[in-house]
């Protein structure tokens, strides 16, 4: 059984993965296969094709990429549609046997909301609470968050696509037991 996890960011979609893993299920994470495509030179020559300046000595400067794609939304959209086919290809070479779940940060127009997972369990937060994440983990500025908040589906539309829903504002006792009687249910 395939399973999504996903959910805007700083809603904690990552510390729900490690505890499933940590429970012994095979994870994945879309933003980790993302960075080993962004290494390859394929992808770094129609990065640069596509957005001049972000290559820097033959390296993807992601923070310059960002502040790119999360103020102007055809320049997501552009990246988006690059990099879904990498993407797509890194997740079907991968051995998905048995139980997996991978974290997808960007689920909508990915083609992976397209019945390819068998079920999906969406991540929430409080939106400040979510600001406090990203703002400890990214050293972001408030601006910044905010776009790149707007730029992601709001979690209304993520609920059209989930199975389940964990609410993660709370310890890790309570989220793992969340998380166990999902699986179960699985």
């Amino acid at each position: 059984m395939k399973t999504a996890i996903i959910g805007g960011i700083g809603s904690g979609k990552s510390h729900i993965t490690k505890l499933i893993n940590s429970l012994g299920y095979t994870t994945y994470n879309c933003d980790e296969l993302y960075r080993e495509i962004t290494q390859t030179q394929e992808y770094i020559d129609i990065i640069e094709t596509n957005f001049p300046g972000t290559v820097i000595n033959n390296s993807i400067d992601r923070k310059v990429l960002g502040n790119i794609v999360f103020s102007n939304y055809e320049k997501l959209e552009l990246l988006n549609s690059i990099a879904k086919p990498f993407i797509m290809n890194k997740i079907n070479s991968l051995n998905l046997v048995n139980d997996v779940f991978i974290e997808v940060p960007v689920f909508i127009g990915s083609g992976l909301e397209n019945n390819f997972f068998d079920k999906v369990i969406l991540v929430e937060a409080p939106m400040n609470l979510r600001i406090k994440r990203i703002k400890t983990r990214d050293n972001r500025s408030l601006d910044e968050i905010k776009k790149i908040i707007k730029a992601q589906p709001i979690d209304d539309d993520l609920r059209k696509y989930a199975t389940d829903i964990i609410m993660n504002d709370t310890n890790d006792k309570a989220l793992l037991d969340r998380v166990k009687d999902i699986i179960k249910n699985h």
